[in-house]
C-alpha cells in the first residue's frame, strides 16, 4: 500500500498524518513515472535505449506537483497488518533510480525505515517517528514489465510487477554503485 502523509517537524522527530492513498507506478498517476516525467522535462532529455536515470528526489517531485513541501511517500510493506497493536513496516521513499529498456524498467528505491517491524507511536492515520529510532537506509528493487523511456518520453502503462525483479549484470552493478553512494553520504538530498 502506498500513501502520502503530511510530514511535520516536532520535538525529537516527525509527525506523519495520513493525507491520501497513491500509486507507486501507473502512467497516469504513479509517483515514480510522474517524478521521472518531470525530471525528463527539466533536463530536456531525448535519451533512449537502456536509459539510466536518477536519482529522482521523490519528496521534491511530490512537493512540486502538489505545491507544498510537507508531503512524504510512505510504503506499507505489510498492508494486511492494519492493526496498530501489531508491528508495522512503514518506509519513506527518498530517492529512485532506474534503467529503462524497450518495454520495461528496473527500479531501485532508497527508503528510510519509519517502523521496521515495530509498534507505532500512534496508528496508521497519524504517528510520530522519533529521531532516536534511526535505522540504516534500506533499498527496494522493483520493475514494470510494460513501461519505459523512449525519446525522452514516458511510454507504456507502467503497471506494477507480479513477482520479483530479475536484474541483468549492468543494472545490478549500477544499483550497487548508487547504494554505496547513499551509504557514503554522497547521494542524500
Amino acid at each position: 500500500m502506498y500513501l502520502l502523509y503530511k510530514k511535520e517537524t516536532v520535538v525529537g522527530g516527525f509527525q506523519y498524518k495520513r493525507y491520501r492513498e497513491t500509486c507507486l507506478l501507473g502512467c497516469n498517476n504513479g509517483e515514480i513515472p510522474l517524478a521521472l516525467k518531470r525530471d525528463l522535462e527539466l533536463r530536456h532529455s531525448t535519451d533512449s535505449d537502456r536509459l539510466k536515470w536518477g536519482p529522482l528526489d521523490i519528496p521534491g517531485a511530490i512537493s512540486a506537483r502538489h505545491a507544498t513541501d510537507d508531503l512524504a511517500l510512505v510504503i506499507n510493506l505489510k498492508p494486511e497488518q492494519n492493526d496498530p497493536s501489531k508491528a508495522a513496516s512503514l518506509y519513506e521513499v527518498r530517492q529512485a533510480w532506474g534503467i529503462s529498456d524497450h518495454e520495461w524498467t528496473a527500479i531501485f528505491l532508497h527508503m528510510n525505515p519509519l517502523a521496521a517491524d515495530e509498534r507505532l507511536d500512534g496508528d496508521f492515520s497519524s504517528f510520530t517517528y522519533h529521531k532516536a529510532q534511526t535505522h540504516e537506509p534500506v533499498f527496494l528493487t522493483s520493475y514494470t514489465p510494460n513501461g519505459w523511456v523512449e525519446n525522452g518520453r514516458i511510454v507504456g502503462k507502467w503497471t506494477p510487477p507480479r513477482n520479483s525483479v530479475v536484474l541483468w549484470p549492468e543494472a545490478l552493478k549500477y544499483f550497487h554503485e548508487k547504494a554505496m553512494d547513499v551509504l557514503a553520504g554522497k547521494a542524500v538530498p
